[in-house]
């Protein structure tokens, strides 16, 4: 009979280590989703443009939450400077005529700046799309993301610089993405 119980109480032992290890692979998953999430604000508008971008917020975080105006455009910025971490965000709405069509118009603006691509691509944004950029500075450890957005006689640009890439990306990714434009109504058209 002593025999059976120890059996009982070895295999007891590995069903519970078994249950240990589960329980911290969750653990470990629901920290890796805590971490890559990136929490953003709501939309912050720019008067009557249409236009709206969220800022990431959070421990750490600062900037202003209202668009200022500056020699490049309106700008909105945010900046994080967190247990050795640093990332810079911001966004630049500035009126033009311009229409940007290819990637390799950022590419080359970015290879001007000392910069090496090292990917690039395209997302929709509701009734148009984003071009972005990602690439790295030559000896300085910076990635930077760039994307832009031809919008009716405007452009907006998107910048996120970190050192750290999965982070730039994933705060590129969250923002670009929330980005809402909607064009105002024509004032020629309205009765």
């Amino acid at each position: 009979m002593r025999l059976v119980i120890g059996k009982i109480r070895d295999g007891a032992d590995k069903l519970f280590l078994l249950a240990l290890f589960a329980l911290g692979l969750v653990i470990a998953q629901g920290l890796v989703v805590w971490y890559q999430h990136v929490k953003l604000s709501g939309p912050i508008p720019l008067g009557q443009t249409g236009l709206a971008v969220p800022l990431p917020t959070g421990p750490g975080w600062t900037g202003s939450p209202t668009w200022r105006l500056g020699p490049a455009g309106a700008v909105l910025a945010a900046n994080l400077r967190h247990a050795g971490v640093q990332v810079d965000v911001r966004c630049v709405y500035r009126p033009s005529d311009e229409v940007l069509n290819s990637r390799q118009e950022l590419i080359d603006a970015l290879e001007e700046h000392g910069y090496q691509v090292a990917d690039s691509g395209r997302f929709r944004l509701a009734r148009t799309e984003m071009l972005w950029v990602e690439a790295h500075g030559r000896g300085q450890g910076q990635t930077i993301f760039l994307g832009v957005v031809s919008l009716d006689k405007a452009i907006l640009e998107l910048e996120v610089r970190s050192p750290d890439l999965d982070l730039a990306r994933r705060i590129f990714m969250a923002v670009g993405e929330k980005i809402r434009y909607r064009p105002p109504p024509d004032p020629r058209l309205s009765v």
